[in-house]
């Protein structure tokens, strides 16, 4: 004697799921600051003239944010 089968909810279609995916992101994401892109501009152009030039840019870039970050959260 066979088992009665469970009925499983609908799968929902790829494109549903990947549109609710993005719908979600997009919510979730975070508009750039402003202010603080400027803050690490002034800090990158510091960086750059200081001589800190040597490394990768991906570095110099990260540790401009990552002081202007601090330069603002300590202003606040």
């Amino acid at each position: 004697m066979a088992a009665p089968s469970k009925q499983k909810p609908p799968v929902p279609k790829l494109e549903q799921e990947a549109k609710k995916f993005i719908e979600e992101s997009a919510a979730k994401s975070v508009p750039p600051d402003p202010v603080r892109s400027q803050m690490a501009a002034v800090i990158l152009a510091g960086l750059i003239a200081r001589g800190a030039g040597i490394g990768r840019a991906e570095e110099l870039v990260d540790e401009a944010y990552r002081l202007a970050g601090l330069v603002l959260k300590t202003n606040n």
